[in-house]
């Protein structure tokens, strides 16, 4: 996947996760989903987040046998929103109704 197709998924997953923290602020309580929506949601987007960016990095080594700047910066900007939905499941599964 090349660095540009790779930014734009990026920016989709990051795009997804703000409008469903949008909406699970901005929701009334009448319309309130529970806790379950959220978690499996983050977990869809998390697996997401983490096959997009192996597969970039997979497109970088093997097709292109290096990893050019554009690259290595894209694979940097994957893990501020892996490393959020990541703790955001951590909170989500520390706070689930027994």
């Amino acid at each position: 996947m090349t660095a540009k197709k790779s930014f734009y998924i990026l920016c989709l997953i990051n795009s997804l996760l703000i409008i469903v923290y949008a909406l699970y602020l901005l929701l009334p309580e009448q319309y309130y989903l529970g806790h379950y929506p959220i978690g499996i949601i983050l977990i869809f987007l998390l697996i997401l987040a983490i096959l997009s960016v192996c597969l970039h990095i997979r497109y970088s080594i093997l097709v292109i046998k290096k990893l050019e700047l554009k690259s290595v910066l894209v694979i940097l900007a994957y893990a501020f929103p892996i490393l959020l939905m990541s703790f955001s499941l951590l909170v989500w599964g520390a706070t689930l109704p027994l």
